[in-house]
């Protein structure tokens, strides 16, 4: 892989990821709910009074799930701004070149 191709490739690589790792937090808050509605459909469902402890469970899972995926956004943040300021880094350096020539 040639110099230039790879130095157009990690600024994609790095916006991509960082993309990724900023929707993490959205599909923890889609997991937290089917967690949340699994659990009451176990309530509703069973024949015997509902154990609090079996339940507890559930919900917790699900908000943990929840706040790992806020965790994972500063980190898709930084990589945003690595991206973009590689690819503006890169486009003024083609730029002073093509006004060199």
């Amino acid at each position: 892989m040639t110099q230039e191709r790879q130095s157009r490739l990690w600024p994609n690589l790095l916006l991509g990821l960082g993309v990724l790792l900023c929707t993490i937090p959205l599909w923890g808050m889609a997991m937290t709910a089917l967690g949340m509605m699994r659990t009451f459909n176990e309530i509703a469902r069973s024949e015997t009074p509902p154990q609090p402890v079996s339940s507890a469970e559930g919900i917790a899972l699900a908000i943990q799930v929840t706040a790992l995926g806020f965790l994972a956004v500063p980190v898709g943040v930084v990589l945003l701004v690595a991206a973009v300021y590689w690819r503006r880094r890169m486009s003024a350096a083609e730029k002073n070149m093509e006004d060199e020539t």
